[in-house]
């Protein structure tokens, strides 16, 4: 599915934190929208896991994305690496999205500017025809 714009979070909430009201508007103005999560917000003091994903399934039928996934990396300990970049990649040819909004790239919470870099990163490659990515033909990440 082609997307206008993908929003990619580190922690289920970020995006609902930052863009959300961009995300709607541009919803309600005829955009295909979506929402990528890069870790479960595993080490998050408040909730668990399975309170996350109840909460991102709720904030993504209020806000009427058309896809939300979460590539299930490492809560705190996730890096800028082949293997993680490759999962964004994967989205970003998935999705192909006109525009992708991330973290800011510097921030208190040392995840925010570390997955701003690395999705900065990854959005040069998924143009790159002689990168060969193995998605088995299935959706990345857990659809929504």
């Amino acid at each position: 599915m082609k997307l206008d714009i993908l929003a990619i979070g580190v922690h289920p909430d970020d995006v609902e934190l930052s863009c959300a009201g961009v995300l709607l508007v541009e919803k309600n103005n005829g955009k295909k929208t979506g929402i990528i999560d890069l870790t479960q917000g595993e080490l998050g003091t408040r909730g668990t896991i399975e309170t996350r994903y109840t909460e991102a399934a709720n904030a993504a039928k209020i806000l009427k994305v058309d896809v939300r996934d979460n590539l299930k990396m490492a809560d705190g300990f996730f890096e800028n690496n082949e293997p993680n970049q490759r999962k964004i990649i994967a989205a970003l040819r998935l999705y192909q999205p006109e525009v992708v909004l991330c973290n800011a790239p510097t921030d208190r919470h040392p995840d925010h500017g570390r997955s701003a870099k690395m999705v900065s990163d990854a959005a040069f490659y998924p143009a790159c025809k002689k990168l060969k990515l193995n998605t088995m033909g299935k959706t990345i990440g857990v659809a929504s």
